[in-house]
C-alpha cells in the first residue's frame, strides 16, 4: 500500500487529492481519540457517581450499578456510531463522489502513521482501499493488495459476506485485465457460491454485487436485453450515486451494441457528468 501511495505522488493531480484526503482522515483520528476519552470520562464519573450512591443507600447498591453499567454502553455507543460516521465520509469520495483516489488517500493514512507502522489492520477497512483501486482503474494493483489483505485474514474466509466480496474483487479486475480464463473461474466460484447461499439474494449488503455479476454474466453472453432490463431495474431503485454512473455507462454501451445511439445518448451524459474519475471515464470521454 505504501509503495502504491508513493507511485500516486507523480501525478499532477496528488496535492489536490491529498487536500481532499487530510481534512477528513483527521476529522476519523480524532473522533477516534474522543470516543474514548469520552467512554472512560463516562465511566469514571457514572462509577464515582454509583460509590456515593452506595454508601448512602446500601439497598440501592445493585440496581445503581445496573443503571451506571447501562448510560455507560449507551453513549459509548453513540461516541463509535459518531466515530463511525467519520469515516463514512472517507467512504463517501467513492460512493458519492466517485472520487477513488481521494478515497485511497484518506483511508491510506488511517492504515498506516506517518513513521510507517501498521495502524489499523481492520479487514473491511481495507478491503476498501482495494476496491477502491479497482474503481480507480489501477486492476492489478488491486488485485495484489486484496489477495494479501485475504491471506492474512483467517476470519474473513468464514464469513460469507467476506467471501464474496472478496471473489466480487477479483472478478471486475480480471474483467478491466481481459483475463478471460481466470475470469471464468470466478464466474464459476461465484455462481456456486450463490447457489450455495440462496439468503444473499434478500440481503441488501450483497444487492449490488449480485446485480453486476449478472449484468457482467449477460453482457459475456452477449445477451444484451437481459443486461439491459437487470440495469433499467436497478436504477429505478436507490443505489449508491457511484454505481448508479457504473450502471449508466453499461447501458449506454448495450444501447450502441443494438446500434440505438440516441436511446443511450442520456445515461452518456450522466456518466460523462457524474463519473469523475472512475476507471471507465477516459475511454467514455474519447468517444466521439
Amino acid at each position: 500500500l505504501r509503495k502504491y501511495v508513493e507511485s500516486l505522488k507523480s501525478n499532477p493531480w496528488y496535492n489536490e487529492k491529498d487536500k481532499i484526503a487530510e481534512p477528513l482522515f483527521q476529522k476519523y483520528h480524532n473522533s477516534r481519540f474522543l470516543s474514548r476519552v469520552i467512554i472512560v470520562m463516562i465511566f469514571l464519573i457514572l462509577y464515582n457517581a454509583y460509590y456515593r450512591i452506595a454508601l448512602n443507600y446500601p439497598e440501592l447498591d445493585e440496581l445503581v450499578l445496573i443503571f451506571t453499567l447501562i448510560c455507560t454502553f449507551v453513549l459509548g455507543s453513540l461516541s463509535i456510531r459518531y466515530q463511525r460516521r467519520m469515516y463514512e465520509s472517507i467512504v463517501d469520495l467513492l460512493i458519492k463522489q466517485c472520487d477513488p483516489y481521494s478515497h485511497i488517500l484518506a483511508s491510506s493514512k488511517f492504515i498506516y502513521r506517518e513513521r510507517g507502522t501498521l495502524y489499523a489492520k481492520y479487514y473491511n477497512y481495507r478491503m476498501n482501499i482495494a476496491i477502491a483501486m479497482s474503481w480507480a482503474g489501477d486492476a492489478k494493483e488491486a488485485l495484489a493488495y486484496g489477495e494479501l489483505i485475504w491471506n492474512e485474514s483467517k476470519i474473513s474466509k468464514k464469513i460469507p459476506l467476506s467471501i464474496l466480496q472478496y471473489h466480487h474483487l477479483r472478478l471486475s479486475c480480471f474483467s478491466q485485465l481481459g483475463f478471460l480464463e481466470e475470469l471464468e473461474k470466478e464466474e464459476h466460484i461465484i455462481g456456486e457460491f450463490i447457489k450455495k447461499h440462496q439468503r444473499f439474494k434478500r440481503k441488501k449488503a450483497t444487492e449490488d454485487i449480485l446485480v453486476m455479476y449478472n449484468i457482467k454474466k449477460s453482457m459475456n453472453d452477449e445477451s444484451y436485453e437481459e443486461a439491459k432490463a437487470l440495469i433499467l431495474d436497478r436504477l429505478s431503485k436507490k443505489t449508491y450515486k457511484y454505481l448508479k454512473v457504473y450502471y449508466s455507462y453499461i447501458l449506454w454501451t448495450i444501447y450502441e451494441k443494438l446500434n440505438l445511439p440516441e436511446e443511450g445518448a442520456p445515461y452518456k451524459a450522466y456518466a460523462l457528468k457524474h463519473g469523475n474519475e472512475l476507471f471507465f471515464m477516459k475511454n467514455l470521454k474519447e468517444e466521439p
